[in-house]
C-alpha cells in the first residue's frame, strides 16, 4: 500500500499500516540487525512525509522493539542472552500465577477465545507467515495474562513479550512452518478447562523449556533496501 498524502494530513489508518508493516518486517527477519531505520529512507519507501515515520519509530522504541543509539540512529533492539533468560524466568513466574487465577475464576468462554487465537496462530505459521504467527503467539500469552486481571502484570508482560519476540526471530531454530507452540498452547487450555492447576503450571514449564531448546546462535541477514522490503510486502 502506497500513500500519497500531504504532510500533516496522513490518516491514523495509514500510520497503523506503516507500524504493522515495519513490525512485521522485523519479525519476519527482513531487516538486518545492523541496518539503521532511517526516517528519510523509510518515508521514501512508503511515499509519506517523515512525520508518521517518526511517530511509528518512537512507538516501536517505546515497545522495546527498536532502540536509539545517540549520533548513530535507530536499530532493532536485540537483548543479550542473559537478559532474555531473565525475561523468560519472569514471564514464566507471571504466567504460572495467571493460570492459577484462571483455573479459579475464568469462564469457559474465556478459554474458547484463547482457542480461537491458537487456531489463527497455527494457520499463519502453516502459511509461512512467521511474523503474523508470532503476533498471535503474543496475543495468546497476553490473553493468558489478562485472565489474571492484574493490570501491572498485564502491562509488564506486554513489554517482555516484545523484547523476547525479537530475540526469538533471530535465534529460533524451530521449523518456521511447524513450530510446537500451537499444540503446547492447546495443552495449557485443556488443563485450564479441567481446572487442573497443577498440570496447567507444569505445562507452562514444559512450554518455556521447549522454547529454550530451540534457541540457537544469532542468525542475521544482509541489508536490503526498504523500498525493496516494503514493495515485496505490497506485492504479496
Amino acid at each position: 500500500m502506497i500513500f500519497n498524502l500531504k504532510e500533516g494530513r496522513i490518516s491514523l489508518i495509514a500510520e497503523k499500516h506503516i507500524y504493522s508493516e515495519i513490525k512485521n518486517a522485523i519479525l519476519n527477519k527482513k531487516i538486518s540487525l545492523n541496518q539503521q531505520l532511517n526516517e528519510q529512507l523509510l518515508s521514501e519507501a512508503f511515499n509519506v512525509s517523515r512525520t508518521p515515520i517518526r511517530s511509528v519509530l518512537q512507538k516501536l522504541i517505546y515497545e522495546k522493539i527498536l532502540y536509539n543509539i545517540p549520533n548513530k540512529g535507530t536499530f532493532i533492539y536485540l537483548p543479550k542472552k542473559e537478559e532474555v533468560e531473565d525475561i523468560f524466568q519472569l514471564r514464566k513466574i507471571m504466567e504460572k500465577k495467571a493460570v492459577e487465577i484462571a483455573c479459579e475464576k475464568s469462564s469457559m468462554k474465556d478459554f474458547e477465545k484463547l482457542e480461537e487465537i491458537i487456531h489463527k496462530e497455527e494457520k499463519e505459521f502453516k502459511k509461512g507467515e512467521y511474523g503474523n504467527g508470532i503476533e498471535f503467539t503474543s496475543k495468546f500469552h497476553q490473553g493468558l495474562m489478562m485472565l489474571s486481571k492484574n493490570k501491572f502484570m498485564i502491562s509488564y508482560n506486554e513489554e517482555l513479550l516484545n523484547i523476547s519476540n525479537v530475540y526469538l526471530t533471530f535465534h529460533d531454530t524451530a521449523t518456521k512452518e511447524c513450530p510446537m507452540s500451537p499444540d503446547e498452547h492447546r495443552s495449557i487450555i485443556s488443563y485450564l478447562k479441567k481446572r487442573d492447576v497443577t498440570n496447567s503450571i507444569k505445562m507452562i514449564d514444559t512450554h518455556f523449556n521447549s522454547i529454550k531448546t530451540h534457541l540457537g546462535s544469532k542468525k542475521d541477514i544482509e541489508n536490503t533496501s526498504f523500498a525493496e522490503i516494503f514493495q515485496t510486502r505490497k506485492d504479496t
